[in-house]
C-alpha cells in the first residue's frame, strides 16, 4: 500500500514537472484581459473603397469575436447612426491626435494597407512612412494589445518593424543611419521611439534646425579634411548600453550625414576646442575630450552617457551632469577619487561644454 502511494506521488510530481509550466502559462493567458479603452466620437472625413466620401462623426468599436467597426453619424443627421466595418475604409481623417506620436498635430489619419489587410494610423510621413495598428486618437490607455508598426519607402516595400535593423532595406541609399544605429547600440532595439527618431532624421530636409550641432572639423588619417556641424558621441564608460569600444563622431556637411571612428581621425576641432584622443582601460573605451591641466596634473573632460532615453544620448541641459573628469596616468586614463570636485573647479574656470 505504501509502495502504491509512493508511485502515485512520483507520477503526479513528474506530471507537474512536465506540464506545470504549460498549465501555468495557460492560466496567465486566460487571466490576461484586453485593455479597456473608452473610444470617443470625432469629427472627420472618410474615403471608402467604393469611392464614396463620408463626412460626420466617427467612433471606433472592437467587439469580442466580431469585425471591428466605426459607428458613423453624418453631419446632417439625416440617416442616423450606421455601423461601418473597418475593411470598407480606404482613408479616414479624424480631428484630434496623440501628441508627439502621430504625424499631424491636430488630426489623425488612417490608411488601408494592402498586404497587411488593415487600417493603419499614420505616425510619420515622407519618403519613409511609419504606420501602426492603433486606433487611439486622444484616448487614455495603459497598453495596446498586439501592437505593430509597419513602414514603407515611397509607398513600396511595406515591412513590419520588430527591431531597428528592419529599417535597413528602406535606408540602404543612406548607410549612415544604420551605421549610427550600430554605433549607438540601437541596431537591435525594439523601442518605437527609436524607429520614429531615425525616420524623422532620415526624412527631414533640414535636420540641423532640430539637432543644433556645433561647428566641427575633422582631419582624417589620409589628410582629407571634412567640416560642418557635428556631435561627439558620449562615452559608454561602464559598457551598459551595447556600444563598442570606438569613439564616434557624427558630422553633417551641409548635404548629408557621415560617421567617423577615432581610428580614422588624426585631428578633431569641435566648437573651437582642440579635442584630444584618450583611452579608458578599465572598460576598454576610446574617447575624444578636452585636455585640462590643474595643479600640475593632466586631466581630460569628456561627455559620458547621462540620459540613455534618446537616440544620440544627448543631454539637453548644459549643467555639466553629462561631463566626466579623467586623470592621465602612463598613457591611459582613470577616474580620480576627487572627480566631482575637479569637475566643479573646471566648470567654474571654463563653464560646462
Amino acid at each position: 500500500m505504501c509502495l502504491r502511494r509512493i508511485s502515485i506521488f512520483l507520477f503526479l510530481f513528474l506530471f507537474w514537472l512536465a506540464f506545470g509550466p504549460f498549465l501555468k502559462a495557460q492560466e496567465l493567458i486566460k487571466e490576461k484581459k484586453s485593455p479597456k479603452i473608452s473610444y470617443k466620437w470625432y469629427q472627420g472625413r472618410a474615403l471608402m473603397k467604393t469611392g464614396l466620401i463620408l463626412r460626420g462623426k466617427f467612433k471606433y468599436s472592437q467587439p469580442e469575436g466580431e469585425v471591428p467597426y466605426f459607428s458613423f453619424e453624418d453631419d446632417e443627421e439625416i440617416q442616423g447612426k450606421k455601423k461601418i466595418e473597418v475593411p470598407l475604409f480606404k482613408e479616414l481623417m479624424l480631428s484630434g491626435s496623440e501628441y508627439g506620436v502621430t504625424a499631424y498635430q491636430d488630426s489623425t489619419k488612417f490608411e488601408w494597407l494592402e498586404g497587411f489587410d488593415n487600417l493603419f494610423r499614420i505616425l510619420r510621413n515622407g519618403k519613409i512612412k511609419l504606420m501602426d495598428n492603433s486606433r487611439i486618437i486622444a484616448e487614455k490607455y495603459d497598453y495596446l494589445e498586439d501592437y505593430r508598426i509597419v513602414s514603407t519607402s515611397d509607398g513600396k516595400n511595406a515591412v513590419q518593424l520588430k527591431t531597428v535593423k528592419d529599417l535597413e532595406p528602406l535606408m540602404k541609399d543612406r548607410p549612415y543611419f544604420m551605421d549610427a544605429a550600430r554605433a549607438t547600440g540601437k541596431y537591435n532595439s525594439r523601442e518605437s521611439r527609436v524607429f520614429i527618431y531615425l525616420t524623422d532624421l532620415y526624412n527631414d530636409p533640414a535636420p540641423l534646425k532640430i539637432l543644433q550641432w556645433k561647428d566641427l572639423t575633422i582631419t582624417k588619417i589620409n589628410g582629407e579634411k571634412m567640416s560642418g556641424s557635428g556631435y561627439i558621441q558620449p562615452v559608454d564608460l561602464r559598457g551598459e548600453y551595447g556600444t563598442d569600444n570606438k569613439a564616434y563622431v557624427h558630422l553633417h556637411d551641409g548635404k548629408d550625414f557621415h560617421l567617423y571612428r577615432d581610428d580614422e581621425i588624426s585631428r578633431l576641432v569641435w566648437n573651437g576646442n582642440e579635442m584630444q584622443k584618450g583611452y579608458f582601460g578599465i572598460s576598454d573605451k576610446n574617447f575624444f575630450g578636452i585636455p585640462w591641466s590643474y595643479g600640475g596634473v593632466n586631466y581630460i573632460l569628456i561627455k559620458k552617457i547621462y540620459n540613455p532615453n534618446n537616440f544620440f544620448y544627448f543631454h539637453k541641459l548644459q549643467d555639466g551632469e553629462d561631463m566626466e573628469v579623467l586623470k592621465e596616468i602612463s598613457g591611459t586614463y582613470i577616474k580620480p577619487n576627487n572627480a566631482s570636485l575637479l569637475k566643479l573647479n573646471y566648470i567654474q574656470e571654463n563653464g560646462a561644454f
